[in-house]
């Protein structure tokens, strides 16, 4: 049976050509399968940088950070804090949904930390920590700022609190795979 694969006849070419059909086949499906891969994390990659950009170029969260920064300036922020309610919504709102993205993986965490940690932190610590948004007062109870609706923006600030790890993600790797036990 094996000396029909080495003989030249239609059935061992037949055979032949199938095996080399399924080798160019499985290698065609993992190169697709790492450009795929790829893909996904450069549109990962572009996606944290486009929304990390909204913070310089998005119209609406530029006026809000420079209405809150001109009222924090002046004390106005402690004094009239219900005056500044839609700005500090709208700010929360935008570092709430970074951190939706990166708790989803739709975002690069390294990558959004790297440009918003300090923004994170201090804006969740000046405006929710210190139970600044909650003094906004409004008529309509429906219209309060409600603390619990950030949990996941408390999330990504405690986890950016901590000191990172800003070893370079080849160091890591080696890092990782020489915990493994060797079979010494």
């Amino acid at each position: 049976m094996h000396d029909c694969l080495f003989e030249l006849n239609s059935t061992s070419v037949t055979a032949w050509a199938t095996v080399g059909l399924l080798i160019a086949t499985l290698v065609l499906a993992v190169v697709a399968g790492y450009q795929i891969h790829t893909l996904r994390a450069e549109n990962r990659r572009e996606r944290t940088l486009s929304v990390c950009m909204k913070y310089d170029s998005d119209s609406v969260i530029v006026e809000s950070t420079r209405s809150l920064r001109r009222a924090r300036n002046s004390g106005d922020i402690r004094a009239k804090t219900s005056k500044f309610r839609s700005e500090i919504v709208s700010l929360l709102n935008y570092l709430d949904l970074i951190a939706i993205g990166i708790r989803r993986g739709l975002f690069s965490e390294e990558i959004a930390r790297d440009h918003m940690e300090s923004i994170v932190i201090g804006e969740f610590d000046f405006y929710v920590a210190s139970g600044l948004a909650a003094k906004v007062e409004t008529h309509d109870p429906l219209s309060r700022i409600n603390l619990a609706d950030y949990d996941t923006l408390k999330w990504l600030r405690d986890r950016w609190s901590k000191p990172a790890s800003r070893e370079p993600y080849l160091n890591r790797v080696v890092v990782w795979l020489k915990s493994f036990p060797r079979g010494d």
